[in-house]
């Protein structure tokens, strides 16, 4: 509808200038038509922006409330003790992406809690999703002490991080 609109105001300017005999009507006709032409294009393509901000910016989709769903997983899934370094965002238009540490009781429910989560996140849309299993006794007590840091932080989450030994760089 833009383009049509645009391809008017051209041929209106065109029209005037070529039968018009008013100077100051050919002098301002082509500016004006090119001012309505902007307005136009940028009033159709907000939505467009508004949606491509949205996705470079990987906010979490409005309809998504990531705490409640952190809490259900918690609640349903059995043998998980924690969640963190959570995130869910919009990768295109409706494909959502997600990303969660999960730290279980033991090596034996992998397999297990692993299916159950991606189950669970598929429920409300998210197909694509990277679920980081850790295994509570493999984390040093001082870690486990802490709700705050992760030994496997995410670049989400990265300030988050703590080493389980000194760094190698």
């Amino acid at each position: 509808l833009g383009d049509f609109l645009g391809s008017i105001g051209v041929l209106i300017s065109a029209l005037v200038q070529n039968f018009s005999n008013s100077k100051i009507l050919k002098m301002y006709i082509d500016p004006v038509i090119s001012i309505i032409i902007a307005i136009i294009l940028i009033i159709g393509t907000t939505g467009l922006f508004k949606k491509t901000i949205k996705i470079v910016a990987e906010t979490v989709p409005p309809e998504i409330e990531m705490n409640e769903i952190k809490k259900k997983i918690i609640e349903k899934v059995p043998n998980i003790i924690e969640i963190h370094d959570f995130h869910i965002w919009v990768l295109t238009d409706d494909v959502y992406v997600a990303i969660l540490h999960v730290i279980i009781d033991s090596v034996e429910n992998r397999k297990k809690v692993l299916d159950s989560v991606n189950n669970f996140l598929i429920a409300y849309g998210i197909y694509s999703s990277t679920v980081q299993i850790e295994y509570q006794d493999d984390l040093p007590p001082i870690i486990r002490d802490k709700n705050d840091c992760c030994p496997f932080a995410s670049q989400y989450n990265h300030r988050k991080r703590i080493f389980k030994s000194n760094p190698i760089y």
